[in-house]
């Protein structure tokens, strides 16, 4: 067992041994966004007057809520390229499709994570220091943390775990996760 939560290695498995509790951390749904912004200044800070959003991917996205988060949890004024920022969502709920007998599966920790890989802040020419245009391309990924319980007469070799992860808040979103593990002695 290890304090630190397991990452799968490059062929997407992860190797553990029979008995105890392992954490295993998976990123899954990376997608690639666009967030323009025009901003006034009132008093003491800048305002959103306007914004877009736009993908830069066409990938099916699960997580999918990037400017929910802008607005309830991430201040995009405050944000610097090279920032990431991590949300607590708690939205997916798991479904086991396949899992070795006396295993348990659960999933403790979903995180959204929102990474600023560039910002751009032009003023307006007409009335610099009124008005600015903010063009932050970002990318969001969502971070999942999944406990195996393994009994420990569990003998070597190779198995896997099939979960459905089935977004609670958009309901025709989900992800199904494969995840071979390999039991050493």
């Amino acid at each position: 067992m290890l304090e630190q939560p397991l990452r799968p290695d490059t062929s997407g498995s992860v190797t553990v041994t029979g008995g105890g509790r392992w954490f295993v951390r998976a990123t899954y749904d990376r997608e690639e966004w666009v967030l323009r912004m025009v901003q006034r200044w009132e008093g003491d800070r800048w305002v959103t007057t306007g914004r877009d959003l736009s993908r830069l991917g066409d990938f099916p996205v699960v997580w999918g809520r990037p400017l929910y988060y802008f607005d309830a949890e991430i201040d995009p004024a405050r944000l610097a390229e090279g920032q990431t920022e991590r949300v607590l969502i708690g939205s997916f709920v798991p479904c086991v499709l396949e899992l070795p007998e006396g295993w348990r599966f659960s999933l403790p920790r979903q995180e959204g994570v929102v990474t600023i890989l560039e910002r751009q802040d032009r003023p307006y020419p007409q009335s610099p220091g009124v008005w600015r245009q903010v063009e932050v391309r970002f990318r969001t990924s969502l971070e999942l943390v999944y406990n195996l319980d393994l009994p420990a007469d569990t003998p070597p070799g190779q198995y896997l775990v099939r979960v459905e992860l089935n977004n609670a808040v958009m309901p025709d979103r989900r992800l199904e996760v494969a995840l071979p593990v390999n039991v050493v002695p």
